[in-house]
């Protein structure tokens, strides 16, 4: 119908060679349709590229910006799409970060939670397999506790490569608040010098947090850490050894009530029953039965009081008996 509406279109309008008619004609219809319908339009037959190509001047140039406003059209579309996109996965990531933070800050006070306000104490403190200082001279080793701004120290152990410290223990004061919730102990073996020049034989470090209320047995091997210069590391420092025990507040009032409710009763019982004399008199005894017809008892008492003990004399034949004269004292000691 298009190609028959042409046709006529080209029949009245004379003078004009067939190509320039049918240029006209396609201006025509373009400026009213589609650029889509119109080049659908003059593709649907055979001549049409010679009709394209009687486009000329004007008519080809609205043509040309057709196209290009499409191309315009179309480029800006995807960046439209794009940038939507991009924002929607820029916001899913500005959420994800948030969610990942958020979830770390309450791991984080999950964590910083089970530290409690108490005491660190450190037991059965010992150095060993530390290193030759020369041929001729071994270590004279201490160690120190470092917990915050607290530290403590052991005495010097003299000439050995291991080394117990008997009977030597230490507290260290907690407090997470103070501490910002670090609960490492930084330990540190030292070999003493008289000159004052200590040498650092090592360090090391522990986490608190598994000893609460509870003790744990710790050894640990140094890593070696020069302090003097020209010192040059060593292949293996030695180890450290003790025992560690993280006692909360609660605990700690607990142990020290418990002390002194032993305290007191001790003090309550020497009160009570204080050390002295027991003293025996006026001793009798009465009612004692035959051991056999006819024959009487020869009965005597014994009086026995802790690991100390007394006894009367025997009295012969009878069942009755006074034991004149006689008295006795017994030692007590609470």
């Amino acid at each position: 119908m298009l190609n028959q509406q042409r046709s006529r279109n080209v029949a009245q309008k004379g003078g004009k060679t067939r190509q320039q008619t049918m240029a006209a004609h396609d201006a025509e219809l373009l400026a009213n349709m589609d650029l889509d319908e119109f080049i659908e339009s003059i593709s649907s037959s055979a001549p049409a590229r010679y009709r394209v190509k009687g486009l000329q001047g004007e008519n080809w140039n609205i043509l040309e910006e057709l196209k290009k406003m499409d191309e315009q059209k179309e480029k800006e579309r995807l960046r439209v799409i794009q940038q939507k996109k991009k924002e929607k996965e820029g916001t899913w990531d500005i959420q994800q970060e948030q969610k990942r933070q958020e979830e770390e800050v309450k791991k984080k006070e999950a964590e910083n939670a089970k530290y409690v306000k108490g005491s660190v104490k450190f037991s059965n403190i010992s150095v060993c397999d530390l290193p030759k200082k020369s041929s001729s001279s071994k270590c004279n080793p201490f160690v120190m506790f470092k917990l915050g701004n607290i530290n403590r120290q052991t005495s010097v152990g003299r000439n050995v490569y291991t080394y117990e410290y008997k009977t030597e223990q230490y507290e260290i004061p907690y407090d997470p608040v103070l501490m910002n919730w670090n609960g490492k102990v930084d330990i540190e073996v030292y070999d003493y010098e008289s000159a004052g020049n200590n040498r650092m034989v090592g360090t090391a470090t522990v986490e608190i947090l598994p000893a609460l209320n509870k003790q744990i047995q710790c050894e640990i091997k140094l890593d070696h850490k020069t302090s003097m210069k020209g010192d040059s590391p060593r292949q293996y420092p030695g180890k450290v050894i003790f025992q560690m025990r993280y006692a909360g507040l609660g605990a700690v009032e607990q142990a020290k009530k418990i002390e002194l409710n032993n305290v007191m009763k001790k003090s309550l019982n020497v009160t009570q029953n204080p050390k002295g004399v027991l003293k025996l008199t006026e001793i009798a005894l009465r009612g004692v039965p035959d051991m056999a017809e006819g024959n009487k008892c020869y009965p005597y008492l014994d009086f026995s009081l802790g690991l100390g003990g007394k006894q009367t004399t025997v009295a012969k034949s009878t069942v009755n008996c006074d034991f004149v004269n006689e008295s006795y004292e017994l030692l007590y000691d609470p």
